[in-house]
């Protein structure tokens, strides 16, 4: 297939993306515009704020949530407040992290995987007085916390990571401005707002608003913008983004895949 697609997904999870592409025929360009930094104190820091009592649900937001939940130190002198916790996670990525670490994490769709089918879901309706652990990123979105609040759930954030700008590197820039259609990959809001801000300080565009800066004429290089959320979608286009948008049916690497294969 004669498109490349920029994957801007941190680097630790890039490579399975980029070999489901060359499996497929599609070239992929690295460009991780976030690093992943892992706080491994979190939930020491948060007990001694909180002396958290026993958890009735625990909810992890993305894969990385994870992956800083089961990194946490001194894990084993916590495990009492998970014993009869039910667990859920956004995202068929999150829950395969979640299985294969030996968390039975279910989730509450098949496809669409967000805030809102999370809380649409009827186990996220009748939590008066649960206590609910939401593991995260620091920063986000504060929907989801926000609903569970106002339904009566007594929550307690826990942030195990934070977002941070990755090193942009120009050469690879370059390179996929002039490959074969080139498509870049959008995963989260943080994402296109890290790319955003690394290439006005390429471009020496710092003083420009965002829509002006949208018709600078690399962007019309771009053959597409393959995004994960009708959500994400909508907030590129209001920024002055008029380019071609791709949403992904199902979030996933294989819906990033079939989404490709749309052409």
């Amino acid at each position: 297939m004669n498109i490349t697609l920029l994957n801007t997904r941190p680097k630790h999870q890039s490579d399975r993306l980029n070999e489901m592409l060359a499996e497929q025929g599609i070239a992929s360009i690295s460009l991780p515009t976030l690093d992943i930094h892992i706080n491994p104190n979190a939930l020491i820091e948060v007990n001694s704020k909180k002396q958290m009592r026993a958890f009735d649900k625990v909810i992890f937001i993305s894969r990385n949530a994870v992956d800083g939940f089961i990194q946490q130190k001194q894990f084993s002198d916590f495990e009492y407040l998970f014993n009869k916790a039910q667990f859920y996670a956004i995202g068929k990525a999150t829950q395969q992290a979640g299985l294969e670490a030996g968390l039975k994490l279910q989730t509450p769709s098949n496809s669409v995987f967000d805030s809102e089918h999370l809380l649409a879901h009827e186990s996220m309706h009748n939590i008066s007085t649960e206590n609910i652990l939401l593991v995260k990123g620091v920063g986000g979105r504060n929907l989801l916390a926000e609903r569970l609040v106002e339904r009566g759930g007594n929550l307690i954030a826990l942030e195990v990571y934070e977002r941070v700008p990755a090193e942009f590197s120009a050469t690879q820039w370059q390179a996929f401005l002039v490959s074969e259609k080139p498509t870049l990959l959008i995963t989260s809001l943080a994402s296109w707002q890290a790319l955003i801000r690394n290439l006005k300080m390429h471009y020496s565009a710092k003083n420009l608003d965002n829509e002006s800066f949208f018709t600078l004429p690399f962007w019309t290089q771009i053959f597409a913008t393959v995004v994960m959320s009708k959500r994400i979608a909508n907030e590129i286009e209001q920024q002055g983004w008029q380019g071609n948008l791709k949403i992904v049916e199902t979030q996933s690497n294989q819906g990033i895949i079939d989404s490709l294969r749309e052409n």
